[in-house]
């Protein structure tokens, strides 16, 4: 953004493949994490962080944009998307899934390693598994393997059950990941946790 590497409001910004001149405004997201799908490992889809909002100037290759706010220092590397398309459920009810539904808990907003009532944390499941704003799914903490201390054979492992930890509330979907909040917790959560149907 004019010869500086950091931008920030009212400073104009370089972007290649712009390709819409009829769109002018644009949100500047950074790439984040990977979203990877908690049984298979596949790559679900991307974080994106909010950096701020811009309007297009000029079209071209590069284009030119406007930076309008900022929560951040816009830098080289940051993408733009267009704005307004993909905005959240502003009004939904609670219900439960329409299907049998098993996920994972995949990450936490915020980067916490425990998990606690009012996180916010991406399941890998999503409009593709008839997941929708307003689905209330059960957590359940995954039990850990422990070593047999009993049988002859001291390498032995056994895995604990699972255990009911708390419930969540979907309010933001994509196609296979989605964001829900924590709403009732009885135990502490963790990454890696499942869920399921209530």
């Amino acid at each position: 953004a004019d010869e500086h590497i950091l931008g920030g409001a009212g400073q104009k910004a370089y972007v290649r493949s712009i390709e819409d001149g009829n769109h002018v405004k644009y949100e500047i997201v950074r790439p984040g994490i990977a979203y990877k799908d908690g049984d298979t490992g596949e790559i679900l889809g991307y974080e994106a962080e909010y950096i701020g909002s811009s309007e297009l100037q000029r079209t071209g290759d590069p284009a030119t944009i406007f930076i309008n706010s900022t929560e951040r220092e816009a830098v080289i590397g940051d993408r733009v998307v267009k704005a307004g398309e993909d905005k959240a459920t502003a009004n939904f009810m609670p219900h439960a899934p329409g299907m049998p539904t098993e996920g994972n808990i995949i990450s936490v907003v915020g980067g916490v390693n425990q998990i606690g009532q009012y996180n916010v944390v991406v399941i890998d499941r999503g409009l593709a598994d008839g997941i929708d704003a307003g689905t209330v799914l059960r957590i359940d903490q995954r039990g850990e393997t422990i070593r047999d201390v009993v049988t002859p054979d001291s390498r032995d492992t056994v895995k604990l059950p699972d255990e009911e930890a708390g419930l969540m509330m979907v309010f933001r979907t994509f196609d296979r990941v989605s964001f829900g909040l924590i709403m009732h917790a009885t135990r502490v959560m963790h990454v890696g946790d499942k869920v399921r149907n209530p």
